[in-house]
């Protein structure tokens, strides 16, 4: 008798509680599946966001690569806005880091071409290209040493080309500060450096007359 009652509490009890769960299910059952919902549809963004993040990455990179190797008759006015681009893009740092250097090196590069016959003002307006690029790569990108390094480079030898040499020993001694090890940067520097110190070292004019009196006759 007694067992039989505790087996009918049990039930009675088990009913409850599948009653309870029961509502439970119909009254929060549409929230949970609606939060599960929005889970895995969270995830499929963001599966899609690092899919498309990776690709875009890989198209600036590509991009990239290809402005580095046009061919010597391509446009440089497409080559230089190309590159312009890029270091603007906010999707690859390291990319538009080194596309400021890329550029302010192109820039250096046609200075030294057409420097023998455009006017001053030309050369004056490549020179000022050349160094806010380099000047971008420093202020924008202080954490990527070796574009940093470069750009140092870059406005030592602009410096140096125009007779601002004690600029130069400047820029020469910061990318002696901020070349990273294992690269031959900080020797180029540092050759740059004593290169500078000596050009902008006085010249050293003789004290003494040579002497314009003839010389004796022999003794007889």
């Amino acid at each position: 008798m007694k067992s039989q009652r505790r087996h009918d509490l049990r039930e009675n009890v088990l009913g409850h509680e599948l009653s309870q769960s029961w509502q439970f299910v119909k009254r929060y059952g549409n929230y949970f599946l609606w939060g599960l919902l929005i889970t895995v549809l969270v995830a499929m963004l963001i599966a899609f966001a690092v899919k498309a993040k990776g690709d875009n990455d890989r198209k600036v990179a590509t991009y990239f690569f290809d402005l580095n190797n046009s061919s010597a008759d391509a446009d440089p006015r497409v080559i230089r806005e190309g590159y312009a681009r890029l270091t603007d893009q906010t999707r690859n740092r390291d990319i538009a880091a080194m596309s400021c250097i890329a550029l302010g090196d192109k820039l250096s590069r046609e200075l030294l071409v057409i420097s023998g016959k455009a006017d001053q003002g030309e050369r004056n307006a490549m020179i000022t290209d050349a160094a806010r690029f380099y000047e971008k790569a420093i202020n924008l990108f202080p954490d990527k040493p070796l574009a940093t390094t470069q750009a140092y480079l870059g406005l030592a030898r602009l410096a140096e080309n125009v007779g601002k040499f004690d600029e130069a020993k400047k820029y020469y001694q910061a990318a002696i500060q901020v070349a990273p090890p294992g690269t031959p940067f900080k020797q180029q520097a540092q050759a740059g450096l004593d290169s500078v110190d000596s050009l902008s070292r006085p010249v050293r004019m003789a004290t003494t007359a040579p002497s314009t009196q003839p010389a004796s006759a022999p003794a007889k």
